[in-house]
Parts: C-alpha cells; structure tokens; sequence
C-alpha cells in the first residue's frame, strides 16, 4: 500500500480532491489488479479474487510524481503508462491520463464513430459518462450516448492484445 498525497497538479472543476489517496496492486493469474482509493469512500459490493500469483506482466512506479506504468516482460511493451501525469480524484469526478501501446483500441463506452476502433488522429477525451443522447451532433466522435461500458481492449502492434476493466462507484 502506498499512500499518495495531491501535489499542486491539474484542478479538478468539480469539487475538492481527496488530501490522501491509496494505491495497492495484486497480480491474480495473468490479472494485474490495481487499485487506487480514498479511505471511508464507498466501493461497489463486487468480490473480486484475492489470492495473489505470479504473472508474465511487471508494475513499475514512477519516480518524483505518482505514476504506474504496467510492462508486458516478454516484450517490454508499455500496456498502461500514466507518467503523462494527469490524475484527479475527488468524490465527484475521477480522471487517469495513459499512453496506449497502439491507436488500436476497441470498447471504451458508447460513442460514435464511424467503425469499431477509435480514432487517434487528435488528443480527445473519452468520458465514461452515460448521456442519454441520440446519435446527432457536427461532431459525432465528442458525444457520450446512451450506455457505458468500463471496459477496453487494446490490440499491440506485435500481434497481442490486453483488455482495461475500469471499477468504480462514480456516476456512469
């Protein structure tokens, strides 16, 4: 368990962050469990497993400011990289900043887009947050519809592919 103190970093526009957060991490089989959370906060009633194991993955924090880079060993490829720096947590609103290993990723809630990947050609956020929205916007690849879905799968530009399962008790 490490525990994290806010640092002078991005605002948050909704609300004050947490002054101490927590971040513990477990390898289940080939599952990295991370978890990063406030104490006294509540947390979705889902049982998880619990017994660690080894794993082919390897989790590296960063140095100065808090950040977690998550390696695939056999090839040193960077699944989940959040040195770029960007996270905010407070009771109202959550916020992780990563770097994909590929502009190959699948999933990640309901938008639109004209085919199943996502597209990378500019820095855009993805919000997990479900609008209740038909499909009609000038800029379609912005709006947030009717579902969410915390989930996305990334696949590598060797040929393997990883998947991002995002639980929290934020509004969705």
């Amino acid at each position: 368990k490490i525990t994290l103190r806010k640092n002078n970093g991005p605002k948050n526009p909704w609300g004050q962050d947490y002054g101490e957060i927590y971040f513990k991490s477990s390898f289940i089989g080939k599952t990295l469990n991370v978890k990063i959370y406030a104490e006294n906060r509540f947390e979705p009633p889902l049982p998880l497993p619990n017994i660690p194991t080894e794993s082919s993955d390897q989790l590296e924090d960063g140095s100065e400011f808090f950040s977690f880079v998550v390696k695939r060993k056999s090839t040193g490829t960077r699944l989940f990289d959040t040195s770029q720096g960007g996270l905010i947590y407070s009771d109202k609103f959550l916020q992780i900043v990563t770097k994909l290993p590929s502009d190959r990723m699948y999933g990640w809630g309901e938008n639109v887009h004209p085919t199943l990947k996502h597209n990378f050609t500019r820095y855009t956020t993805w919000a997990m947050f479900a609008r209740d929205e038909w499909p009609y916007s000038e800029a379609l690849d912005t709006k947030n519809l009717y579902g969410v879905h915390p989930f996305y799968m990334v696949l590598e530009p060797d040929g393997k592919a990883h998947g991002v399962f995002i639980l929290n008790s934020n509004a969705q």
